[in-house]
């Protein structure tokens, strides 16, 4: 699993340097976990850092049904087929209004990354500010600094 989703990141990158519109054809995935999550939504956010976007496509039943339960379906752009993905680059969009961040503060603190780019994802599109670690003596400076309104640890 740790090499797809290495391989995955690394292809991403690689399309990056000549182009920004990515389609991710997710017809063959049979099972996902939080390290294959946070591997799309970091393929997302690198996608949206370049200008780009990233649109999934072919999205199996049981990975929509995660993606449902953890509110991804909001950051996401799915289409039912890739002619349909690649046809959404084309068309108007309507941008959302951008989210008005409530002003609570949270931290999020666990050694995986793929964890951190869905709670970092999730939690801004709730309109938290949201702050993370993945180095338990980073977050302890964080926490005397700054006034948090709720730590998330997974360690």
């Amino acid at each position: 699993m740790r090499e797809t989703t290495a391989n995955l990141c690394a292809h991403v990158a690689w399309l990056l340097r000549d182009r920004h519109a990515i389609v991710l054809h997710l017809g063959e995935v049979g099972f996902i976990d939080s390290s294959g999550l946070g591997t799309i939504v970091r393929s997302l956010t690198s996608t949206r850092l370049a200008q780009g976007d990233l649109k999934l496509c072919n999205v199996p039943e049981h990975v929509r049904k995660v993606l449902e339960m953890l509110r991804l379906t909001t950051v996401f752009d799915m289409h039912e087929s890739e002619e349909n993905a690649v046809s959404a680059f084309y068309l108007p969009t309507v941008r959302a209004e951008p989210t008005v961040p409530t002003g609570r503060r949270v931290l999020c603190l666990t050694y995986n990354g793929d964890v951190l780019a869905c709670l970092r994802e999730l939690l801004r599109a709730a309109a938290y500010d949201v702050h993370t670690s993945s180095r338990l003596g980073d977050a302890r400076i964080l926490m005397r600094v700054m006034h948090l309104d709720l730590l998330l640890s997974c360690y």
